[in-house]
């Protein structure tokens, strides 16, 4: 993250992709309801010691070490987020202090933090419990993501041979 890419985050300020949290005292529950939202939506950034405004206030005096570390260990928790998705959390160093810096992406599953699925419009986390909402939810990831997809019609003539063995020799520095 270099300051260029930060200030444009900040002077966009908050909506469907973006979030602050202050975070002075630790990692807020709503942290995991955006990360979810996120998830859930089209991806996001969310910034840890910036005010809703875009005001950055850092997180200096706190255990930076022992937030990322909460972040890590609570998204790998499946009582936390379900399904479970690790995420890297990036230290932003500032002259007024330290943020931390959480690039979500846009996941092929539906989540739940807490047992509860989160959607994001504008800059908010809405809870989901309306059944047509949840079928949209899930409607929505089957138009974008084919993992699950079956193309009856599709031959292994359709495939570029050629990439078969890039993706061997991937999956083989992968499993190093």
């Amino acid at each position: 993250m270099n300051p260029t890419e930060l200030n444009k985050i900040l002077n966009q300020g908050e909506g469907t992709r973006v979030e602050f949290k202050v975070s002075q005292g630790g990692i807020p529950l709503s942290f995991y309801d955006s990360v979810c939202s996120f998830l859930n939506r089209e991806g996001g950034v969310i910034l840890l010691g910036v005010k809703d405004d875009g005001t950055v206030v850092g997180l200096d005096g706190q255990n930076i070490m022992g937030l990322k570390q909460d972040i890590v260990t609570a998204l790998n928790n499946p009582e936390v987020l379900n399904p479970t998705f690790p995420l890297a959390v990036e230290e932003v160093e500032l002259s007024i202090g330290t943020l931390l810096y959480v690039h979500v992406p846009i996941s092929s599953l539906v989540h739940k933090h807490r047992n509860i699925i989160y959607d994001r419009e504008n800059d908010s986390d809405l809870r989901v419990t309306d059944e047509k909402r949840i079928a949209d939810l899930y409607a929505r990831k089957r138009e974008i993501f084919t993992e699950n997809r079956i193309f009856p019609n599709l031959r292994i003539d359709d495939l570029d041979a050629s990439l078969f063995d890039k993706v061997r020799s991937r999956l083989a520095l992968a499993s190093i």
